[in-house]
């Protein structure tokens, strides 16, 4: 599982990193504004996400053992 504390979402954009992203409270380009408590819930659920995935991942990952192991035939 990849490690919270490098999640992108959680830090502010560096202004010269080439990514001229808004930070939330600012207007986008568009004038739409995403509210902090947006942003959060956002975040909450691409890490709940990320999690799901990983288990689907681990179980596929088990599954492919299972499929592939002698001893599946000696039962």
């Amino acid at each position: 599982m990849t490690d919270p504390s490098s999640n992108p979402f959680d830090t502010p954009q560096d202004p010269n990193s080439g990514q001229n992203l808004p930070v939330a409270g600012q207007p986008a380009q568009g004038g739409s504004m995403l509210r902090l408590r947006d942003v959060q819930v956002l975040n909450r659920s691409f890490r709940q996400l990320a999690e799901v995935q990983e288990a689907l991942l681990d179980r596929l990952e088990e599954l492919e053992n299972e499929r592939t192991s002698p001893r599946r035939w000696l039962m």
